[in-house]
């Protein structure tokens, strides 16, 4: 190609060596406008991506802003899945860290769809509930309405005495 500065470029306007594209600021690019080395892809911002317009560096998917996601469309890093807005998330369309599960709105939910953080369940609206479906924080259970877990407690105890339970 013409205008390289480095050698065995195929392309042109490459500032590094071994690019396999255009207008290159790196090495190793397999792809057009890199800034970075060892992409597979094109207009990425860092290095070892493979995908496209990643600001970031060892992506696994495309129009990441952040490192080490595996998926696309992630705001933050280390995401295993798509649409995150987030850190460490293993699914998709979390607005949060840390969450296992898709479509949690707050941080270390394990299931999908809560609203909350720390929900051990599916479908919560409130934190820290062991179950799914609840309204309030600290249910134990599930589809239980404002009701704390101690009053739960009480009731299993009424319950299991008259042995309703």
């Amino acid at each position: 190609g013409s205008a390289n500065l480095g050698s065995a470029n195929l392309g042109s306007a490459n500032l590094g060596s071994a690019n396999l594209g255009s207008a290159n600021l790196g090495s190793a690019n397999l792809g057009s406008a890199n800034l970075g080395s060892a992409n597979l892809g094109s207009a990425n911002l860092g290095s070892v991506n493979l995908g496209s317009a990643n600001l970031g560096s060892a992506n696994l998917g495309s129009v990441n802003l952040g490192s080490a996601n595996l998926g696309s469309a992630n705001l933050g890093s280390a995401n295993l899945g798509s649409a995150n807005l987030g850190s460490a998330n293993l699914g998709s369309a979390n607005l949060g860290s840390a969450n296992l599960g898709s479509a949690n709105l707050g941080s270390a939910n394990l299931g999908s769809a809560n609203l909350g953080s720390a929900n051990l369940g599916s479908a919560n609206l409130g934190s820290a509930n062991l179950g799914s479906a609840n309204l309030g924080s600290a249910n134990l259970g599930s589809i239980a309405a404002h009701t704390p877990l101690i009053k739960q407690k009480t009731l299993c105890v009424i319950l299991l005495k008259r042995k309703l339970l």
